[in-house]
């Protein structure tokens, strides 16, 4: 793993998926993500703070339709939500969560900008190297604080083919 994915995703969303609840996350644009990548989590307004992390299951592609019809429960959104966001996409990306953490202290806005120089919380997703990670979750300590604590592993979820 050369770098790791920093999403912003609302705080309600951020909260079903520390809790277990969703287990899947949606996206408009596609991600450059496999099995077993890592996931930070950004929560938007009004926390923003940088708030967890989760690996990666798998990621798949389909027409919303299919998405929805696949994912709905696993993605904890209801229909006109899931129609706004997917207004006028043909295409759409559900990313399988196969394991989330919230870490013990979040980091701020504030604080995120003190550790690096120009931070901006990305609109959809940005990529960093992980040291980069590094700095940010822990300021300076190993690139082993961006693994997952020893959970309880529930099995991973597996978003099959759409």
């Amino acid at each position: 793993m050369s770098k790791i994915l920093l999403l912003s995703i609302r705080p309600h969303y951020a909260e079903k998926i520390f809790s277990g609840e969703k287990t899947v996350e949606l996206r408009r644009t596609k991600p450059r993500l496999e099995s077993g990548d890592l996931v930070l989590v950004y929560t938007s307004s009004p926390r923003c703070a940088l708030t967890g992390a989760f690996l990666v299951a798998n990621v798949v592609s389909g027409t919303p339709e299919q998405i929805w019809r696949k994912c709905r429960a696993k993605a904890q959104i209801d229909h006109a939500a899931f129609a706004k966001y997917y207004e006028g996409a043909t295409i759409g990306y559900a990313i399988g969560i196969e394991c989330a953490w919230a870490f013990d202290q979040q980091v701020t806005l504030p604080e995120l900008r003190r550790r690096m120089k120009g931070f901006h919380p990305p609109q959809i997703y940005q990529y960093l190297p992980i040291i980069t990670a590094s700095g940010l979750v822990s300021d300076g300590v190993s690139p082993k604080a961006l693994r997952p604590p020893k959970l309880e592993r529930r099995a991973p979820v597996s978003v099959t083919r759409l």
